[in-house]
């Protein structure tokens, strides 16, 4: 976990906690992420290229036509 926050945290922030308040990804709770946010983290994925990166890409491609995505307490 602490790699995957150390390569995607900065990234993957921002998004909305169940308590509509908003900051850094809650590793252990309920995060989501608006279309728009999705269409940013996918810009800055293509130019940093954090190590495997493009399982990531992919995923947020097809989820293109989503109105966002949520990343659950892992």
């Amino acid at each position: 976990m602490d790699i995957f926050d150390r390569h995607y945290g900065h990234l993957i922030t921002g998004g909305t906690y169940h308590n509509q308040t908003t900051g850094p990804m809650d590793l252990l709770g309920i995060n989501f992420y608006s279309q728009e946010q999705a269409a940013y983290i996918l810009e800055q994925l293509q130019l940093e290229r954090p190590p495997d990166y493009q399982t990531f890409e992919n995923w947020l491609r097809k989820g293109q036509h989503y109105i966002g995505f949520y990343v659950l307490g892992v």
